[in-house]
């Protein structure tokens, strides 16, 4: 885990010295999966959260669907999945 979070701190650098709207993205999501790893289900929200609004303003047209996958792994951790059935079916009627 040291490792991966030495990973994580070049992708930052990385990320935020080209400010590329792909790597931002990248960024939040991985910064999102890593709090998730940790047991941190609130800051990996906020994570995935802030990775939907880079992924939606730099045009990715699978922001949506990559914040859905996260979403799953955060409610299903908190033991919250029931709350994802409503969540799904939006998304399917709008697709």
């Amino acid at each position: 885990m040291a490792s991966a979070g030495h990973r994580l701190a070049e992708l930052s650098t990385l990320a935020q010295s080209t400010a590329l709207p792909l790597h931002l993205w990248q960024l939040q999501m991985t910064n999102s999966f890593r709090a998730l790893v940790d047991g941190r289900c609130d800051d990996a929200e906020t994570e995935a959260n802030a990775a939907l609004e880079v992924g939606t303003a730099g045009g990715h047209a699978e922001a949506t669907f990559a914040y859905g996958v996260q979403l799953i792994e955060i409610r299903r951790h908190q033991g919250r999945l029931d709350e994802m059935v409503g969540f799904l079916g939006d998304r399917a009627e709008r697709a």
